[in-house]
């Protein structure tokens, strides 16, 4: 029997591994087959992995994206007007401070943009971002490969509309058609509250990752304090238990599997090889994460000139309100640029980069342990130097911005958030890198992974620069992935699709021609994601923004280049 003809049957056969009851059974029979079926995709040609993966990022409690992925002026000369009734310095929609010529001191908001391949984008996107070894990045370089999608009518709720973004219908979600096409070894990962948000059609549940040493948890039939290890106490032991039992049980499903002692030494030198430093692994590489985190908020030369290095002295006014999420507080210090430090941070982000690049990527070990990660992001914290709560001023506080922005105000949302979309922008240009590093299929497996992110919905700006509302009818959903040849802005909104009185845009979406002239929904979203990873979509009522090229699996848009409507 030749090569070929060997591995496919062997693959074939590794089905009864599903038929194993322990969970160390389970996770051997899952990698042997994985093993197999790469060494078949070698065989026939080609290199790397087969599997299409999906990050799913969701930024909760709704954030406010127009300092980030929102562009509200993409052509740089679309319609826009601030509010005319009010002051404009008290606009919520500023990406950028000037000084207000009307006072020293004083500091009038801005939406400013920069030109970022072919379109204006938030101003932020003309800075830097934090990379390994304390070196910087320009941030554009980010936009290379993604495509944003804008304009999308979503749902008033924070948890249906989390759950909305991946499970747009009752059938499968994304992450779920991914898992259910998986190869490896552990198909779905979550971090955070899933509520709803997956749903496999083969009934596979993902694993929950905890912040805590989340690899030995998901590896934990490895782990040799477990009594799966049986007789003897030790790892390698228990693999030669399960090696057994799966012999046993299986019968002549698995009879072309090799049980020599050759190779029973070999399994268990890659078993102990792979897991036996899982939380060596994980400490490292969320303190490599952490420090890119630590560094996109607080270190100075990073900041960008009238975005957050302004030096603004706080008051007990809309714009410098703070919300913990129960308490409701003014900043009334000297220097509002100052407000994180090294000490702060953002909710998951580094767990979850560790997480993906590990599992997703392969980590130090060059092999991918699943295919989709679903992980949700908190706020971002910080040290307040002096606040007024209920009229008494209190001293260096610290307190948890939550991303819930009713009631952030507007210059605490552009540099508090300015450094929280940094410090995601950061991890995620490190996590590109990583997946750039991985051949896959003539290209890498960049090329074969879609990261997306999303929120339940954006945020309607108030008038009076003291909080944005929710904003269902003017969502967001940006994906970044190899598939993506350069930067892409699609979506229509409208020009005057304010509420309260507000004349200006806050994304609010428009009428597509493209769309049988109805606004975008998630639908459609979740349709550009499912055929980038080659499934059918969940909403095939929902067309997708892009199409791909055939013979260069990149993205090509199928609707008109965004645009202000009305």
């Amino acid at each position: 029997m030749n090569r070929r003809s060997f591995l496919k049957k062997t693959a074939g056969g590794l089905g009864g591994a599903y038929l194993l009851t322990s969970p160390l059974q389970l996770m051997l029979g899952n990698i042997l087959s994985s093993v197999f079926q790469r060494a078949m995709a070698l065989e026939q040609g080609e290199a790397g992995f087969l599997d299409r993966k999906l990050i799913n990022v969701s930024l909760n409690g709704g954030s406010s994206r127009w300092m980030f992925d929102l562009p509200l002026r993409p052509n740089g000369n679309d319609a826009f007007q601030y509010n005319a009734i009010n002051d404009p310095r008290t606009s919520m929609l500023i990406t950028k401070l000037n000084p207000d010529p009307l006072g020293p001191g004083g500091f009038t908001g801005e939406y400013a943009t920069v030109e970022v391949g072919g379109y204006h984008l938030p101003a932020m996107w003309g800075g830097k971002i934090a990379t390994v070894g304390g070196g910087s990045e320009n941030m554009s370089v980010l936009a290379a490969n993604m495509l944003f999608m804008r304009g999308i009518k979503s749902i008033d709720s924070h948890s249906l509309g989390r759950t909305l973004q991946t499970k747009p219908s009752g059938d499968v979600s994304l992450g779920g058609a991914v898992a259910d096409r998986a190869t490896t070894v552990l198909p779905a990962l979550s971090m955070g509250v899933i509520n709803g948000a997956f749903k496999s059609g083969k009934g596979i549940a993902p694993q929950e990752m905890p912040l805590t040493d989340p690899f030995t948890t998901a590896f934990l039939p490895f782990n040799s304090a477990m009594s799966l290890r049986s007789n003897s106490g030790s790892t390698a032991a228990a693999i030669d238990v399960a090696l057994d039992v799966m012999r046993a049980k299986a019968g002549s499903r698995h009879k072309m599997v090799p049980f020599t002692f050759e190779d029973r030494i070999n399994a268990r030198k890659l078993m102990t090889t792979q897991f036996s430093n899982l939380a060596g692994a994980y400490t490292d590489l969320r303190a490599k994460y952490q420090n890119l985190i630590s560094r996109a908020l607080s270190d100075v030369s990073l900041r960008q000139a009238g975005v957050d290095d302004v030096v603004v002295p706080g008051g007990a006014s809309g714009q410098f309100r703070i919300s913990n999420g129960t308490t409701q507080t003014f900043y009334t210090g000297s220097n509002l640029s100052s407000i994180t430090d090294a000490q702060s941070g953002v909710g998951r982000l580094a767990e979850m980069m560790a997480v993906a690049e590990f599992m997703i990527c392969g980590g130090s070990f060059n092999r991918s342990f699943s295919s989709t990660l679903h992980a949700e992001l908190g706020g971002v914290g910080g040290v307040f130097d002096s606040l007024t709560v209920d009229g008494v001023t209190t001293q260096a506080q610290r307190m948890n911005l939550i991303s819930d922005a009713h009631f952030t105000g507007s210059y605490i949302q552009l540099v508090q958030f300015t450094r929280y979309y940094r410090a995601l922008a950061s991890c995620l240009h490190e996590l590109v890198q990583k997946l750039k590093a991985v051949p896959s299929g003539g290209g890498t497996l960049f090329d074969k992974t879609v990261i997306s992110i999303h929120s339940e919905f954006s945020r309607s700006a108030r008038d009076a620069g003291d909080g944005a509302d929710h904003g269902p009818n003017g969502s967001c959903y940006t994906v970044l992935s190899g598939m993506v040849p350069q930067t892409l802005v699609v979506g229509d909104i409208a020009k005057n699709g304010g509420s309260n009185g507000y004349r200006g845009t806050w994304g609010t979406g428009a009428p597509m021609i493209e769309f049988t002239n109805q606004q975008a929904v998630v639908g459609n979203a979740a349709s550009t994601v499912a055929l980038m990873l080659g499934f059918p979509t969940p909403t095939p009522n929902n067309a997708p923004f892009v199409n791909l090229n055939p013979s260069t699996g990149k993205v090509v848009s199928t609707v008109s280049r965004a645009k202000n409507v009305g």
